[in-house]
Parts: structure tokens; sequence; C-alpha cells
């Protein structure tokens, strides 16, 4: 694969305020997911779980620093589970896990092959060496995603609806044509992220008040933009300013997802049964 150095365009800039503005705060609503699962309902417990959070996202980036293709290998991988089984009724079958594969393989293994050099030119941002590690997980991760198609059909097919070929068609669309980071910035901003928004909030109401839901939606998403700005500052001073632009989105992203994943994948949504 021939080497090329990502060139930002306005759509790409427009991308990244996507998912910073709009995608990323989605995730501020998990400390009122471990409040309504009860993980804290004190303030030393509370304490304990922002502390671990935290904890988790600060190893991530270490072991990125140290790792980094191994680390965005994870990353990946664990990011095709998580939107896929966003997207899917939570169950205790093998074919949720299968859906929630194939579905979220749409996202990461149509964007990484449908643009392969622009996309090569990213990940090489992101590891800050060869990528080669990268492709070759992606490969292995593609041949189950094919394997999976027809399992997926056959254990699904009664389920789908009209909704389900409609938001799938959407986001193929928007792979093929468009540039990858602006395909990815419109599935987390305006697919994922406000799927997750839609179907978490009823729930959390159960347990919470609105002002108590909003109160800590608000503090948090506040609180991650003044750490993102604190971090590019950082960054941009060995950084270009879209190098940095790059690694705080994806790392900071890889970052949140792990601690997020745990908490709504494994303690949320089988307690809710979203």
């Amino acid at each position: 694969m021939a080497d090329i150095l990502f060139t930002f365009e306005w759509w790409d800039y427009l991308s990244i305020l996507l998912i910073l503005i709009i995608g990323l705060p989605h995730g501020a609503l998990d400390t009122a997911v471990g409040m309504s699962v009860g993980i804290y309902n004190s303030n030393k417990s509370k304490f304990i779980f922002l502390s671990s959070y935290l904890s988790m996202s600060i190893l991530v980036v270490i072991f990125w620093y140290y790792y980094p293709q191994i680390a965005l290998s994870l990353f990946l991988l664990i990011s095709t589970f998580h939107f896929g089984l966003g997207d899917s009724k939570w169950n205790k079958k093998f074919t949720y896990y299968l859906s929630g594969y194939f579905n979220g393989g749409i996202i990461i293994y149509g964007l990484s092959y449908c643009n392969m050099s622009e996309v090569n030119a990213i990940y090489k941002v992101l590891v800050g060496v060869n990528s080669d590690a990268v492709w070759s997980f992606l490969e292995i991760g593609l041949l189950i995603w094919v394997i999976s198609f027809p399992l997926h059909i056959y254990f699904n097919w009664k389920s789908f609806d009209k909704n389900y070929f409609v938001t799938s068609s959407f986001i193929i669309f928007i792979i093929y044509l468009l540039p990858p980071l602006l395909a990815f910035a419109i599935y987390f901003s305006l697919i994922h992220s406000i799927n997750h928004i839609k179907r978490v909030i009823p729930a959390l109401q159960k347990k919470l008040s609105k002002l108590s839901i909003m109160k800590l939606f608000f503090i948090f998403t506040i609180g991650s933009w003044l750490i993102g700005l604190i971090i590019l500052f950082l960054l941009i001073q060995t950084n270009s300013i879209t190098d940095a632009a790059l690694k705080l989105t994806f790392i900071g992203l890889a970052a949140l997802t792990f601690p997020h994943m745990i908490l709504v994948d494994i303690f949320f949504r089988p307690k809710t049964q979203l």
C-alpha cells in the first residue's frame, strides 16, 4: 500500500468538531448510568467509581504510548462490538453478539477497506510507526465478519424491519460516497450517539430525576471539553495541529470507550435489557 500523508480538508475539521461536540457528550451520561445501576450510591463509592473510570482511561493512553499498534487494533475490535451492540436489542443469546459484530463491522471494516489509503494515513498518525500489524489484525477481523454474514442472516432475518434496512443502507451509502473521517463523524454523532441517548435516558428516568440527569450530563460534558483543550495544547507542542487533533479525537475516544463499554454493555444493558 502506497504511503500518503493525511491532508486536512474543510470537511475533516467539521468532522472533528462533530465528533467532539455532538458525539463525545453521549459518554457524559456514564455517571448517571453508574448511579442508576447501583454501582455507586454514596460520596465514597462515587469517588471510587470516578477514580476507577479515570484510571482506566489513563491506563489506555499509557498502553497506547508503548504499544500503539496493539492498542489501535484492540480499539477497533471493541468499537466493532460496541457500535453493533448499541444498535441491537439486548438478549442473552449468541445471536446478540453475532449481530453486534456484524453490524459494527459494517462501520469499522467498511471505513477501513473502502478508503484504504486515506484511512491508513490516519492510522499511521495514531500509531506513530508503520501500521502493518493493524492491517493484519483487520484482515483477520474482516474474514470473521464475512463468515458471520450468512449466520447473521440465518439467525436474525425474522427480526429485520424497515428501520434496520434504512439505517444499514444509509451507513453503507455514506461510507462509500463520503471521505472516511466525515462518514465516521456522521455515523458516530448522528446515529450512534443519538440512538444511545434516546435509549438510555428513558431507563435513567426510572431511577433519577431529569434535573439530576441533565446536571451530571452538562458537568461531565463541559469537564471533558476542558480536559480535551488542555490535552490539545500539550499535543501541539510536539505535533502539527492536524496530527494533534486526530490523536486527541481517536486516542481520546479509545481512552473513554474502554470504561464506557464495560459500564454500558456489561452492566447497564443486561440490567435494563435495552
